[in-house]
C-alpha cells in the first residue's frame, strides 16, 4: 500500500493526566486559539493536541513552531474534509469545512465543550509493531489468529504521529490517499491519527473504532482532517 507519511518513524502518544499550563505539549483542555471557533457550532473547536515542535523527538520542516490538532464532532464539520492553516503559535485560519447544523445528541448527550487537559509522552513504534500494522492494513493477517495474540492491541486505533497507523476501512482510506493542500495544491502526507480515548471515560465519540486522520502540508502549515471508523 502506498502510504505517504511526513514522519517516517512512528510514535504512539500516551495521554497523561495533569501537567501545568506551561507544559510543552497539551492534550485536550480549553484553549484560546484565535480563529479556532467552529463556524457551525459557534463554539471553540475541540482541541485534541497542541505540539511544541522544539520539544518533539522528530523534526518537521515547517514555518511554524507549534501545531494544533483541532476538530468538531458536534456538527457537519465531521462529515467532510476539514482544512485550516496554522498562522502562529496561538492563531489559525479555517480554509474549508462542511457547513450545516449542530447536533443536539451526537456523539452523545451533554457533550462537553472540551475534555480534561493533560500532557503526552511519546513512545516510538517498534519495528515489529510497524510491520504488524502494515500487515493488518494490507489484510495480510487476521490479528486475532496471529501467533499468541500479543499484538491484539494494534487492531484498534491509537493516538499516533508518523509511521503508518492502524487504518479503519482501508478501502475508504485508499479512496482518499491523495489529499491536496487547499493552498498550494501539493500532496499532503499523513501526520497524525487521533483515536477515541481521552481522559474522559466516554471518549470523544464513545466508539473505540473511530479515528481522525491529519494530513499536513509543511510548506503552507495547513492541516486537512477527516474521520474514518468501523
Amino acid at each position: 500500500m502506498i502510504f505517504p507519511t511526513l514522519v517516517q518513524q512512528g510514535y504512539f502518544l500516551k495521554p497523561i493526566a495533569g501537567g501545568s499550563a506551561a507544559s510543552h505539549h497539551r492534550f485536550c483542555g480549553a484553549h484560546d486559539l484565535r480563529g479556532a471557533q467552529c463556524p457551525n457550532c459557534k463554539k471553540p473547536l475541540l482541541r485534541f493536541l497542541s505540539l511544541d515542535l522544539s520539544q518533539t523527538p522528530f523534526t518537521v520542516e515547517t514555518t511554524q513552531t507549534h501545531l494544533h490538532l483541532l476538530y468538531c464532532w458536534r456538527c457537519k464539520v465531521s462529515q467532510r474534509h476539514f482544512s485550516y492553516r496554522i498562522l502562529s503559535a496561538d492563531e489559525i485560519h479555517i480554509l474549508k469545512y462542511q457547513p450545516g447544523e449542530s447536533y443536539d445528541d451526537f456523539p452523545y448527550e451533554d457533550y462537553p465543550d472540551y475534555f480534561p487537559a493533560g500532557t503526552i509522552e511519546f513512545e516510538a513504534v517498534r519495528e515489529d509493531e510497524q510491520l504488524i500494522l502494515e500487515k493488518i492494513n494490507n489484510d495480510d493477517i487476521n490479528i486475532y489468529h496471529y501467533e499468541d495474540g500479543r499484538y491484539k492491541y494494534l487492531n484498534k486505533p491509537h493516538h499516533q504521529i508518523g509511521g503508518m497507523p492502524k487504518l479503519m476501512q482501508v478501502d475508504y482510506w485508499q479512496n482518499w490517499i491523495t489529499t491536496l493542500c487547499p493552498c498550494c495544491g501539493g500532496t499532503m502526507p499523513f501526520f497524525a491519527a487521533i483515536a477515541d480515548n481521552c481522559l474522559d471515560s466516554r471518549g470523544f465519540t464513545d466508539n473505540a473504532f473511530v479515528e481522525v486522520l491529519y494530513m499536513f502540508c509543511p510548506t503552507c502549515a495547513v492541516f486537512t482532517a477527516f474521520n474514518i471508523c468501523d
